[in-house]
């Protein structure tokens, strides 16, 4: 990874600087953004730039099982956890709009689902609502 904004006298945009001080803190952002270092796939993975480093190979492979496994689960519990991490990251948190999510996702069907699908001892079927 490298950012050259630096070396071409551009301002790098508000959004990827509030992005990589949220996901990198601010001495890393520094770092990438002022210094204009460049970072190698190990350097990215250990500061917290990435999450994972697959082989091109496998890329394919990795990128279905994580659909998969992120598609077997309730979407509104999935994406209201995004949603509210994102938000905590970047020190916008809204708890009445948190309250609100918390509310659907506990009183939906999927949730009902979750549980006895637990309970059952079997996959769960979600549907979103």
């Amino acid at each position: 990874m490298f950012v050259p904004a630096a070396k071409l006298g551009l301002l790098f945009y508000q959004g990827g600087l509030h992005r990589y001080v949220s996901r990198l803190g601010v001495n890393m952002a520094k770092r990438v953004l002022l210094s204009c270092a460049t970072l190698d796939a190990q350097q990215m993975l250990d500061c917290g730039f990435l999450n994972e480093v697959v082989e091109p190979a496998r890329l394919d492979e990795v990128t279905r099982a994580l659909g998969a496994q992120l598609a077997g689960m309730a979407p509104l519990a999935l994406l209201g956890m995004k949603k509210h991490l994102t938000q905590i990251a970047a020190g916008h948190f809204n708890a009445s709009d948190y309250i609100q999510d918390l509310a659907r996702a506990d009183t939906s069907d999927d949730l009902r689902e979750g549980a006895l699908a637990w309970q059952e001892k079997r996959a769960p079927v979600f549907k979103g609502h």
